[in-house]
């Protein structure tokens, strides 16, 4: 079985148009980006979708994006419509 490994600086590059517009958008992002330092940042998924576009408005289109800022230590929460109205009943 073969194990896939990542490079970081590879998924950087591959994000850097979202996590400018991130940065744009949030100023603890944009200083947490920066700095090093956690933060976490909750967020709807049709904000997102207009500030980071991809090719469906699905939360499994931004998996990656949340998993490599996790690795930075930013905790992205992507929040839909589905997940808030089941959350509510």
């Amino acid at each position: 079985m073969m194990i896939m490994v990542h490079d970081i600086r590879c998924e950087e590059r591959m994000f850097s148009a979202d996590i400018q517009a991130l940065c744009d958008y949030d100023d603890g992002f944009n200083e947490a980006w920066h700095s090093g330092s956690e933060y976490e940042m909750t967020i709807m998924l049709s904000d997102l979708f207009g500030i980071c576009p991809r090719s469906y408005q699905r939360t499994l289109m931004y998996e990656r994006l949340v998993k490599f800022l996790g690795m930075k230590n930013i905790t992205l929460k992507v929040i839909s419509m589905k997940t808030k109205n089941k959350k509510g009943n």
